[in-house]
């Protein structure tokens, strides 16, 4: 059965497991899946793939706005006028130098909003391209990017949390050592496509 859809992938988890008395907490299986994908752990890097890539605009005269729809990270902001289009420079929130009065914006930071550096000395049109978290499965979202592109990654996560509440140790490791190469695999592979692969090292005296 293909992995396209909530309600087969589901199907699959079940199947993979041997297991018939856990068909009620399998949602909660796949819900537990999709917060920790977006994290960072000893194991695995958060999930960063071109499918969830997106652009917002605003116009902003403030030195505090909003993050975007389902933000999860982001790439670049930039301001975008007539005469003038510059990217911003990141910098933590520890290290960017706050401005008193008003003037054009050149860094940020990121926190629970957004933060420039001083107050805009006029109203900016600002671009923001980030990272979107995909809509949660559910019986009327029925899929999203991460389930076609990397099916891989729901399955295997769901059955790492699913042994984990079966107290299945040997069955929870299997199967989050598969789910954290999921992940990385699928970061992977996208930077080999955006940058192309890493280059080739050749030490000297080494066989080809």
């Amino acid at each position: 059965m293909s992995l396209d859809t909530f309600a087969n992938l589901k199907i699959e988890i079940i199947d993979w497991s041997h297991r018939n008395d856990v068909d009620q907490k399998i949602d909660g299986f796949i819900s537990l899946v999709e917060k920790d994908m977006f994290k960072t752990t000893r194991l695995h890097e958060a999930l960063q793939v071109r499918g969830q890539e997106t652009t917002s605009t605003a116009s902003v005269s403030t030195k505090f706005f909003a993050l975007p729809d389902q933000y999860f990270a982001f790439r670049s902001i930039r301001l975008d006028m007539d005469t003038y289009s510059g990217r911003l420079t990141f910098k933590p929130s520890d290290g960017l130098f706050r401005r008193t009065g008003t003037g054009r914006p050149s860094y940020f930071t990121v926190g629970s909003q957004i933060e420039f550096d001083i107050t805009p000395d006029q109203a900016y049109t600002v671009e923001v391209n980030y990272f979107k978290k995909p809509e949660p499965l559910s019986n009327t979202n029925t899929t999203n990017a991460v389930l076609t592109e990397h099916p891989d990654i729901y399955l295997n996560g769901a059955l790492y949390y699913l042994f984990t509440y079966a107290d299945d140790e040997a069955q929870a490791n299997k199967y989050l050592q598969r789910y954290a190469e999921a992940i990385n695999g699928a970061n992977q592979a996208d930077d080999e496509g955006r940058y192309g692969p890493a280059p080739y090292a050749r030490i000297e005296g080494s066989t080809p």
